[in-house]
């Protein structure tokens, strides 16, 4: 059973075994960073879910998925984070990018094979710089 308390732009979940995930939205445009802070694995996999799925729907924009303080991530939370990916890819222009992983979640991300479908980025601003900035413009033909 899972408790949601929901504040302006902070959402906790938890588990009834005390294990917790939660989110930090931070909007900027045209950039929506979100935090992860915990665990994601299984026992909370619906409600991490349903909460992502949601920004992604909502947004229809660039995502970037702050994960430094993700503390675990099991298979089942390397499934949602892809399944998130390709949500965000059935709506045009909308992206989803990943930032700040520690070793730990680079090595389970390697390990799973996932890499080559992840947009990683070493912090956030380095994230939203990259999205904030203009297209480079093409040479004259």
């Amino acid at each position: 059973m899972y408790n949601c308390r929901e504040s302006l732009s902070n959402f906790l979940i938890e588990e009834s075994r005390s294990k917790t995930m939660e989110f930090n939205k931070i909007e900027s445009y045209p950039v929506t960073v979100i935090e992860l802070n915990g665990n994601l694995e299984f026992e909370n996999f619906k409600t991490a879910r349903d909460f992502l799925m949601n920004e992604i729907d909502e947004h229809k924009a660039i995502i970037v998925l702050n994960i430094k303080k993700l503390e675990i991530i099991d298979s089942s939370g390397v499934g949602l984070l892809f399944q998130c990916l390709q949500r965000a890819k059935t709506y045009p222009g909308c992206e989803l990018a990943f930032c700040n992983a520690s070793q730990f979640t680079l090595n389970i991300i390697r390990n799973s094979g996932m890499q080559k479908y992840f947009k990683l980025f070493k912090s956030v601003e380095e994230a939203v710089a990259h999205y904030q900035s203009p297209p480079p413009e093409s040479p004259p033909p």
